[in-house]
């Protein structure tokens, strides 16, 4: 059993459990405190957050009957330590403000590559690595791709080429790959024009999945990309808990109403990538349709738009 570990003005750990019988005093102890000085400690955890407070009623119970599994993220503080600014957990969230709401990104052509970096890796630093990576992917299943039709007319040594470049939009054909390079990830599209969720997900996404796929990746189970789109622009959809920007499956229900409630608040701030009118602001053309732009860029290297 893998933990990801949070404590306050500490850098946030993995550990590994051997068995899955392991108690909350073998936790405790894999973490370095010895049990008795934790009692009255909080341990939050879980999506929706559940907080327990370590005392005699629990020390000794199984992880399991916790509710505790494999690839939590597991906050812990001392319960005598309430002034600490940096501490993300509100113990004052009621039930009803445990909400999603939207992290924006930059606007800057990588806005797709921007909400990846977050889910995966917790931080906007790995867009260009993505990149990289899904054009690998093509590089590595040319049967997959050998299409000009499936990468916008373009072949494959064309589209790697340009999909590497940060100022190319991602989209779908993007979206489908990620699920491919790192496997048992769903990904959850929220299409505001269209009030309608499309779930991009893999075959062994349903799979037991115990391995870390990356370095620094904060992925160790099934988990949920959720993104919202405009018809020209993502956002991430993060959970009510500072550095939450995936969800595990079991989450699904009430994901699932929390996405539908967000896209009637963003309802009106949509775009519709076919008709929205972008100028070039190298050149000063005019185009119409998210299609009409990527061949512009294509054609002239300009990346610098504005929508009108």
């Amino acid at each position: 059993m893998k933990l990801k570990i949070s404590e306050v003005n500490e850098k946030d750990r993995i550990i590994k459990l051997d068995n899955d019988n392991c108690t909350l005093q073998d936790l405790l102890n894999e973490v370095g405190k010895d049990a008795v000085e934790t009692y009255g400690y909080k341990l939050s955890y879980g999506y929706p957050l559940k907080t327990i407070v370590v005392g005699d009623d629990n020390i000794n119970s199984l992880l399991s009957t916790l509710n505790i599994t494999n690839g939590d993220k597991i906050f812990l503080r001392d319960a005598e330590n309430k002034k600490v600014k940096q501490d993300p957990i509100s113990e004052l969230i009621s039930f009803k403000e445990k909400t999603v709401s939207v992290k924006k990104v930059p606007d800057d052509n990588s806005c797709l590559f921007h909400c990846l970096s977050y889910s995966i890796y917790g931080n906007m630093n790995y867009s260009t690595q993505i990149r990289r990576q899904i054009s690998e992917y093509i590089k590595n299943h040319p049967l997959e791709y050998n299409d000009p039709a499936i990468l916008d007319g373009k072949t494959i040594e064309q589209y790697c080429q340009w999909i590497e470049d940060y100022n190319s939009w991602g989209g779908y054909i993007e979206l489908s790959i990620i699920p491919r390079i790192y496997e048992n990830v769903t990904i959850w599209i929220c299409d505001i024009i269209n009030n309608y969720i499309d779930k991009i997900t893999t075959p062994t996404t349903t799979e037991k999945y115990e391995n870390d796929i990356n370095s620094g990746s904060i992925f160790y189970q099934n988990q949920i990309i959720v993104l919202l789109y405009n018809g020209i622009h993502y956002d991430l959809i993060v959970g009510p808990v500072d550095g939450q920007y995936n969800f595990r499956f079991d989450d699904n229900e009430w994901l699932n109403k929390q996405c539908y409630e967000i896209m009637e608040k963003y309802k009106n701030r949509t775009f519709d990538s076919k008709r929205v009118e972008i100028k070039c602001k190298q050149c000063g053309v005019i185009l119409v349709g998210e299609k009409n732009v990527s061949e512009h860029a294509m054609k002239t290297l300009h990346y610098d738009f504005a929508q009108l």
